[in-house]
């Protein structure tokens, strides 16, 4: 993982639109979605998107993402 900074980015930002534009239940099908899908690729495709499939670049931009969607939500509510 040479750049985390730029993965937290890439979390926090999908997790700020995910905050406004979205629900708690569309991110856990999207959760869903992406564990499926990472099963699923084939070998040859996974050379290409291996980045994103790495278990720290995922919690990640998991963690970053929630902690953003949190901060979105809570601002919506005051």
């Amino acid at each position: 993982m040479k750049r985390p900074i730029l993965i937290i980015t890439i979390g926090y930002i999908l997790g700020i639109i995910w905050g406004l534009y979205f629900n708690i239940v569309s991110f856990c099908v999207l959760l869903l979605c992406m564990m499926t899908i990472n099963c699923i690729i084939p070998k040859n495709l996974k050379r290409y998107i291996k980045v994103f499939l790495k278990p720290k670049v995922m919690c990640l931009t998991i963690i970053s993402f929630i902690i953003a969607y949190i901060c979105v939500g809570y601002i919506n509510n005051q």
